[in-house]
């Protein structure tokens, strides 16, 4: 897979938002917008194109899996490859959330300087037609 560009993550906890945004972007692969909540993340998916999305599975007030069939319903986001990040996904979700078009889950707490590789080595994993 060439370099990304442009990552969205939808982060609630801001130690992690500083973590994924410390971690991408020191690869000088990434570039980050981090949103602390959902609707400042439709809005921005809205607007620019995005490469990746890290989304938390489960962020307050409103189930990771709604967020991501919304923003599969979004013409900007439709086709985006979307990664869960979670620390409360049962092992058992994981292929169903697959099965749904989301290509993995990374749970937290994960290792920021293995996150680039680990984000990388998924996406070449994943076939162009899946997302």
């Amino acid at each position: 897979m060439s370099e990304l560009g442009l990552v969205l993550c939808i982060e609630d906890d801001p130690e992690i938002q500083a973590l994924v945004k410390f971690s991408l972007e020191a690869t000088r692969a990434f570039a980050v917008l981090i949103c602390n909540n959902t609707h400042a993340a439709f809005n921005l998916a809205a607007t620019c194109s995005f490469d990746l999305i890290l989304l938390e599975a489960r962020m307050p007030g409103i189930d990771g899996l709604l967020v991501y069939k919304i923003l599969r319903s979004m013409q900007q986001t439709a086709r985006t490859p979307v990664i869960f990040l979670s620390n409360r996904v049962q092992t058992s979700e994981v292929e169903r959330y697959k099965q749904m078009g989301i290509l993995e889950v990374i749970f937290k707490p994960f290792d920021p300087l293995a996150l680039p590789q680990v984000i990388k080595n998924i996406l070449d994993k994943a076939s162009p037609q899946h997302y």
